[in-house]
């Protein structure tokens, strides 16, 4: 088997982003930015067979393999101090992801290129993602803090092919709070305890 497989991967990014002052206690930034990566993955192989009757069997096969990915990602933040001993910041967030994935293969027989449909596919994933958050740092008196916050986010994730438009479709929300306090016993001596609900994602690839 002579195998000749290219790996190329193309990608651009764009973003804005603006953040003002409102006053010498709250902040408030926007931003949003788009990126964009394409993967082209072709390959050929060259088979040859031989048995010990010295029989030969020869094939070749083509594959075109080509993924656009695009994500599109908005954010708003906010944050005020309301005094020394208190601070609030809330934001929003939303994601929506693109995926196409066009993969096909050829066989040459009799001199010419024919398509095997068993490997050959088009699917495209589409995913949107909305959070907001609340949280705050409070400080009674000089020896605790409290930290607490809690995020909302709902995702919406579909899957299909020309043929069966939603192969998956899936849709959830999800509540992470945090709580957490601190006590200061000394300069370099505390104590703390904490609650909190967190999330290990796959890599977008994986997902995919």
């Amino acid at each position: 088997m002579a195998v000749h497989e290219s790996n190329i991967w193309q990608s651009a990014s764009a973003g804005v982003g603006l953040q003002s002052k409102l006053n010498s206690n709250t902040d408030i930034s926007f931003n949003l930015d788009y990126l964009y990566y394409h993967n082209n993955n072709p390959s050929q192989y060259d088979n040859l067979f031989s048995n010990h009757n010295n029989a030969n069997d020869a094939s070749q096969v083509d594959v075109s393999k080509k993924t656009p990915i695009e994500f599109l990602i908005a954010t708003a933040d906010y944050k005020h101090i309301y005094s020394p001993h208190l601070t609030m910041e809330a934001g929003l967030k939303a994601v929506t992801s693109s995926l196409a994935n066009n993969v096909l293969v050829q066989r040459l027989q009799n001199n010419t290129w024919l398509t095997d449909s068993i490997f050959t596919s088009y699917s495209n994933f589409d995913e949107q993602v909305a959070a907001g958050y609340v949280s705050s740092i409070w400080q009674p008196g000089n020896q605790w803090t409290v930290n607490s916050g809690v995020r909302y986010e709902y995702t919406h994730t579909t899957i299909g092919t020309p043929d069966q438009k939603n192969l998956v479709n899936r849709k959830g929300g999800y509540l992470f709070p945090n709580l957490s306090f601190e006590k200061a016993f000394a300069k370099n001596q505390s104590a703390e305890l904490s609650y909190s609900r967190r999330i290990n994602r796959p890599t977008y690839n994986d997902i995919a």
